[in-house]
């Protein structure tokens, strides 16, 4: 922990604001987790058209991620990063006013473009203004307070309602997120210019391009395995075991509560020359774990496996993304975030559908074993595309390594 106080202590003014920034969100999705669902469920909006607006929304992402990571080079990144910030709140607003299901359409659609912003070019902010040797760990604080925020947020959508009851109640809790999104706007109107050259260009044109492509693949993967059932776990605890919307807050809570520490201990075990294999040791548990979910009789069981699949899908995250961050050029990391932004998006929106149709049906088994399959084929696409990014320090790799362009003779930081 020694060596976190001392990156945090010296990262750049405007490193920590936009940390700041993410918390605020990281809490307003939390409770949005909660919350949006049921509400809508209480507005009398069925959960085929629930389905419809996560899908659509994801779609939208992809949208939002190809403009943000064309712009990425042209227009200041701290510029687009209040816009999407914008976006995001605004689009909360229409989900809690919600009264057309094309209003609730064109909220969800609206928070996920501006969501864009935020996976396009975050990173590639904090790679402008953190110091190379500084990432790994600096990505480790972030994606910790991910976890950690997302379960105050949580726990906040389970309480509120219980304040009013009903529909009133539900509503109130929205309007606590929609604050959060504006605190986040507020930080990120103060964030300094950093970025933009314009240079770099779209993913189609960037030097290690079967790399990125490598990653997308993965990226879409590994989203569809999560929004399968991510959206829908509050329904879950709702239908399948008969939880109220308190104990659902604390269940999600508890479920994100434990993905802190683990998050931060990632980055110490997968130092130069272990990131890969690390990711893939973590991931290749993640499928039991959700085949099991899926046979889980007693909610104290499913509680603990939620548990474990949150720690396991959110621990690698600081290490894939001061992986990638480090294999291409600082012009091309707007490019390589649409990318993945937009591999993310399409899974998602398959993910996302997918589940809402098979719960639409009542089989609360099949999301989570369609989860595990979908997990099992990422793990395995990212080790048999980059296992040869694996090797001692100062080591290169083949000038034909896998998958990789035959011009990406060796990662690098830039």
């Amino acid at each position: 922990m020694r060596m976190y106080r001392h990156v945090w202590r010296n990262l750049p003014p405007t490193a920590r604001r936009f940390f700041w920034a993410s918390a605020a969100l990281f809490g307003a999705w939390g409770g949005g987790e909660v919350l949006i669902n049921l509400y809508l469920l209480e507005k009398g909006y069925s959960l085929a058209l629930i389905s419809t607006a996560w899908a659509a929304a994801a779609l939208a992402q992809v949208v939002g991620a190809l403009g943000f990571g064309w712009f990425g080079n042209r227009w200041p990144r701290h510029t687009l990063l209040l816009g999407g910030g914008i976006a995001q709140a605004f689009g909360a607003g229409l989900i809690v006013w919600a009264p057309e299901p094309w209003v609730v359409m064109a909220g969800f659609m609206l928070e996920w473009i501006g969501d864009a912003a935020f996976w396009v070019l975050g990173t590639a902010y904090l790679a402008d203004v953190i110091a190379a040797g500084a990432r790994p760990l600096a990505f480790g604080i972030r994606w910790a307070m991910y976890p950690g925020f997302l379960a105050v947020g949580r726990l906040a959508g389970g309480v509120l309602p219980g304040w009013f009851g009903g529909l009133v109640g539900y509503k109130f809790g929205l309007v606590a997120m929609l604050g959060l999104y504006l605190v986040m706007v507020g930080f990120r109107a103060t964030l300094e210019p950093a970025g933009g050259s314009g240079a770099g260009g779209p993913p189609w044109r960037l030097r290690h391009r079967a790399a990125v492509a490598s990653l997308a693949i993965h990226t879409f993967l590994s989203s569809a395995s999560l929004m399968v059932i991510l959206p829908y776990l509050n329904v879950i605890y709702a239908r399948r075991f008969g939880l109220q919307v308190e104990a659902i807050g604390g269940a999600m809570g508890l479920e994100v509560g434990m993905q802190t520490l683990a998050i931060l201990l990632a980055p110490l075990l997968g130092g130069q020359g272990r990131a890969v294999r690390l990711v893939t040791v973590l991931r290749l548990l993640l499928a039991p774990v959700l085949a099991l979910m899926a046979w889980s009789p007693w909610v104290e069981l499913f509680v603990a496996l939620a548990v474990a699949r949150g720690v396991l899908t959110m621990m690698v995250l600081p290490v894939i993304e001061s992986f990638w961050v480090g294999i291409v050029d600082p012009e091309e990391r707007p490019a390589v975030g649409a990318a993945t932004a937009v591999a993310w998006g399409v899974g998602a929106a398959a993910g996302a559908r997918a589940g809402g149709l098979l719960l639409e049906i009542d089989r609360y088994d099949l999301p989570f074993l369609l989860a595990a399959v979908l997990a099992a084929l990422a793990v395995a696409w990212f080790y048999g595309a980059f296992r040869a990014y694996d090797r001692p320090a100062g080591a290169t790799l083949p000038a034909t390594a896998n998958s990789l362009d035959s011009n990406a003779d060796q990662p690098r930081d830039a």
